[in-house]
């Protein structure tokens, strides 16, 4: 699929190729029922805006793991935490692989770290439900 944007300059109009041009790809959410256009997807070439968005969308997960976080802590089944882990892996992949190039460097590290920190977190709640596994399988094993 080739891509352009038409520049409109008075009595110009030209095309500007833009398939070499790396940009943030988006799929709106609109409401269909008040939009006469339709919009399949978006395709966001300004860095500054491409980094707003990231950034709004960034912190939306991490409250979300925060939160997520908080509840599994008090949970007492590993199924919730494993899925947890799971998730922050994902999402650190998409981090690594798609986000990288869009945001700051810093903050591209900070994110990282707490991410990093939340997966160590888990990770310690799922160390003692596997301990604790281990405990109930020697004290049913003693028992026979």
């Amino acid at each position: 699929m080739k891509k352009f944007k038409l520049i409109k300059q008075e009595n110009l109009k030209a095309y500007t190729d833009l398939n070499h041009i790396i940009g943030y790809e988006v799929r709106p959410k609109l409401d269909s029922a008040h939009n006469t256009i339709k919009i399949k997807k978006l395709v966001l070439f300004d860095r500054q805006l491409v980094k707003l968005v990231l950034e709004k969308k960034v912190q939306k997960k991490l409250d979300f793991y925060i939160e997520n976080l908080f509840l599994t802590i008090e949970e007492e089944d590993e199924e919730p935490v494993r899925k947890a882990l799971d998730d922050i892996e994902r999402f650190r992949t998409i981090l690594v692989n798609r986000y990288y190039m869009f945001l700051d460097e810093n903050y591209y590290e900070l994110l990282l770290k707490k991410l990093n920190n939340l997966y160590g977190k888990l990770q310690e709640k799922r160390m003692l439900f596997v301990e604790k596994d281990n405990k109930m399988v020697e004290s049913t094993k003693k028992s026979r």
